[in-house]
């Protein structure tokens, strides 16, 4: 996925687009609900990811934080 500054979101870097990032966060929100003792866990792992991708928590700068502020909303 890439953030696109003219659409606001992140989107596919191509063209076969199989998950928008609302339905990313749709799956993960579905998961939580379906089995809430993962959250914790999933949370670390994501945090991890969003780390290696500078620690950023602005908008836009890494999937992962950005996915991790919509499902903490």
């Amino acid at each position: 996925m890439e953030y696109s500054m003219s659409e606001g979101e992140w989107v596919q870097a191509n063209t076969n687009r199989t998950v928008s990032f609302q339905r990313l966060t749709e799956h993960f929100l579905a998961l939580f609900a379906a089995c809430p003792s993962l959250r914790e866990d999933v949370e670390k792992e994501l945090n991890v990811l969003k780390i290696s991708d500078g620690d950023y928590d602005v908008r836009g700068l890494s999937v992962w934080g950005d996915l991790l502020s919509a499902i903490n909303k």
